[in-house]
């Protein structure tokens, strides 16, 4: 299965996830989804905000309604290109600091057995 199929069957399972628990659970998934990174303490605070609210623990002053929408997936639009192998030590029978160059269209590594082409 792709990252890419992963990723987006990991936002649905979350979403379905929030359904029954109120805003601060699609304001979490919205929150993680969108940075991919680790809460700060205020977005942390924030989404237990919500959640106290949604378990009757309300404010003197209500928070405000939230508008989320279920985040969707963009995969990345980065490319990744391998054009060379280096300081390679140790992998069966490849030279001590050769390095082996790639063509941009096709590369192709040939030679005799046991000379390193599986390493």
């Amino acid at each position: 299965m792709s990252t890419t199929n992963t990723q987006r069957e990991l936002i649905d399972f979350l979403w379905d996830w929030t359904i029954p628990l109120g805003s601060w659970s699609k304001l979490l998934v919205e929150l993680v989804t969108n940075k991919q990174a680790t809460l700060d303490h205020n977005e942390r605070k924030r989404v237990f905000n919500y959640y106290l609210q949604d378990i009757g623990f309300g404010h003197q002053v209500p928070l405000p309604p939230l508008s989320i929408t279920k985040p969707s997936f963009t995969p990345p639009s980065k490319e990744v290109v391998l054009t060379k192998l280096s300081e390679v030590k140790g992998v069966n029978k490849l030279a001590a600091d050769q390095i082996m160059e790639f063509s941009p269209n096709i590369t192709v590594v040939y030679g005799n057995n046991g000379v390193g082409k599986t390493g």
